[in-house]
């Protein structure tokens, strides 16, 4: 599962949401709040663009129409204020509508963003089941990629002993695979010499250790998971007890 993270700037200030990827959900609900968040998201970025870049070009016509008169003016030309006005006036109205469809655009944004935090929040359980499984197949995928590097570094460092022995044999010396050596090239740096196993191995002491860290944080998850849904439970069994604190009073005939 991935996320995909929103931001943008309105007239509620600026604001940030993670969504989770659509296409890494499999609970319907997810994936279909989270579309129309993105969507709603795509359509106040582009509408809000048009808004800055619009903003200026009533002052620029305007600027635009002073300079025309003058020059005009200077030539002892007639000046038209109507035709000079006109793309004023158009650019105003556009940029008013603009602003109308940037409002319109801004609070369905909001209200597409609010849609998908309910629908995380009642999706809860789901999610999380859904989420347990990806990371535990995803943690068993770690530790094959560890053991295919194990085979594989097996078989590299093997073959190339083989084929460099092979060299030797040809030209008279005896047949004894050894793990070559690679050329220094370049920027090389050998930290740990020049052959494939050494890199092979810390590469797997690394996943060994990703492999670990993510295994405790899974387990400590699913314990925090366990112990709120033991809490929930105690508060519902509690508030669904009789109060014990109500006295009915005794009768003194």
């Amino acid at each position: 599962m991935k996320t995909i993270e929103l931001s943008w700037s309105d007239t509620n200030g600026s604001s940030r949401t993670h969504v989770i990827d659509p296409a890494t959900t499999k609970v319907k609900a997810i994936s279909a709040a989270g579309k129309a968040l993105i969507e709603a998201h795509a359509e106040y970025k582009a509408i809000d663009r048009e808004r800055t870049a619009s903003a200026g070009d009533p002052a620029r016509l305007e600027h635009e129409a002073k300079v025309a008169a003058r020059e005009a003016g200077k030539a002892g030309e007639k000046v038209d204020p109507k035709k000079l006005r006109k793309k004023i006036r158009e650019a105003e109205e556009r940029l008013g509508e603009i602003e109308l469809d940037w409002e319109a655009a801004a609070a369905n944004l909001r209200g597409r963003r609010l849609d998908y935090l309910a629908a995380v929040e009642h999706h809860a359980p789901a999610l999380a089941a859904e989420a347990t499984a990806i990371a535990e197949a995803a943690i068993l995928s770690l530790a094959s990629a560890s053991e295919i590097a194990r085979k594989g570094e097996a078989n590299v460092t093997g073959s190339l002993s083989i084929l460099a022995a092979l060299a030797e044999t040809v030209n008279g010396g005896d047949f004894i695979p050894k793990a070559p050596r690679a050329r220094r090239q370049g920027s090389d740096e050998f930290m740990m010499g020049s052959a494939p196993a050494p890199y092979v191995g810390e590469a797997r002491d690394k996943l060994t250790s990703a492999i670990g860290f993510a295994t405790r944080i899974l387990d400590d998850l699913k314990a925090a998971a366990k112990d709120e849904e033991k809490r929930r439970k105690l508060e519902a069994e509690i508030e669904a007890a009789p109060d014990l604190d109500d006295d009915e009073g005794d009768d003194d005939e």
